[in-house]
């Protein structure tokens, strides 16, 4: 443990010293960059050509056709619409467009019902004896299946 304090201790000293040490003036020359070499690559007569369509794209800021006129114009129907009641102010109002929008989207038929009636018949047949109940049974009809397969597929006699 005291060799570890000392160890610590020592770092710390050796990084306070490395740290008041003056830089070098200047720096020595860098090696290019992944960037730069890119830059370099692309200097064909072609490449200066996409390059300058996609400046040229970039620059245009895209379709901004909207002017001032249209703008004070959407301004002045939002606050012509500011005070309009709103459509569902009620709580049953609410419920019922909920109600409507579930009955209408997709096979959402399934009610408290269907899904009691369905719980019923499973355990109506919980008690019914399964068709093949041992495993010799189920290997007898695996193998029937796959003769009659391979005959009708004419791979057999």
């Amino acid at each position: 443990m005291n060799r570890l304090l000392i160890a610590l201790i020592a770092g710390s000293f050796a990084a306070a010293v490395g740290a008041q040490t003056p830089a070098p003036a200047a720096p020595a020359a860098t090696p290019p960059t992944t960037m730069q070499k890119l830059d370099k690559k692309l200097e064909s007569p072609a490449d200066k050509a996409k390059q300058a369509e996609v400046q040229a794209v970039t620059k245009g800021g895209g379709d901004n056709t909207s002017t001032g006129a249209t703008s004070a114009a959407g301004s002045a129907k939002a606050k012509a619409e500011k005070g309009d009641p709103k459509s569902l102010t009620t709580k049953a109002e609410k419920q019922q467009a909920v109600g409507a929008a579930a009955k209408g989207g997709g096979n959402n038929d399934s009610t408290c019902a269907t899904s009691a009636a369905g719980s019923a018949k499973a355990k109506a047949e919980k008690g019914d004896p399964k068709a093949l109940a041992t495993k010799a049974e189920k290997q007898q009809a695996v193998d029937a299946a796959t003769k009659a397969g391979a005959q009708n597929a004419g791979g057999g006699k």
